[in-house]
């Protein structure tokens, strides 16, 4: 039977973890908050692991690390990008209920069609949103201020 106590251990006090294996863990943990950051909901959490980490072992300076984190940041971005091209496909249908098929203003947005959005790389992203923002904004009267904030609140990702 499991004694309750054993509920309350912390398993990284096990003698048996070296320094070394519990540096690799951190750094680890820290790799993988950095990827799944999109959003920035644990900049202080990545922050405070960071400091922790310095603190424990010195300014890990190695290149896997800088490797890890670099990996992690492209995996952030990617999530990103997968949910604003997204996003882009959903909404698709509003505009289309909005403005008709092949209308100026449909255009404006989709001049290529869905598939300019779904097959943009990294460089292209940022001219897209850019435009999509800018006719979100100018379209406000007709799609609604929500919907004009939404691309707004991706600049800052």
């Amino acid at each position: 039977m499991i004694r309750i106590s054993r509920y309350f251990e912390i398993p990284l006090n096990d003698p048996e973890i070296s320094d070394n294996e519990l540096r690799a863990f951190g750094v680890d943990s820290l790799a993988k908050m950095i990827a799944q950051n999109s959003a920035s909901l644990y900049d202080q959490s990545i922050a405070l692991t960071d400091t922790a980490l310095e603190a424990f072992h010195g300014k890990v300076g190695s290149e896997a690390l800088a490797a890890a984190i670099r990996k992690s940041r492209t995996a952030a971005t990617n999530v990103l990008m997968d949910e604003i091209k997204g996003k882009w496909s959903r909404r698709e249908g509003k505009i289309r209920d909005a403005f008709e098929a092949g209308s100026a203003a449909y255009l404006a947005f989709y001049p290529q069609g869905v598939s300019e959005y779904r097959n943009a790389n990294m460089e292209e992203m940022t001219t897209l949103l850019t435009r999509y923002e800018a006719l979100a904004k100018s379209h406000v009267a007709d799609l609604g201020q929500t919907f004009a904030d939404e691309w707004d609140a991706y600049k800052t990702k």
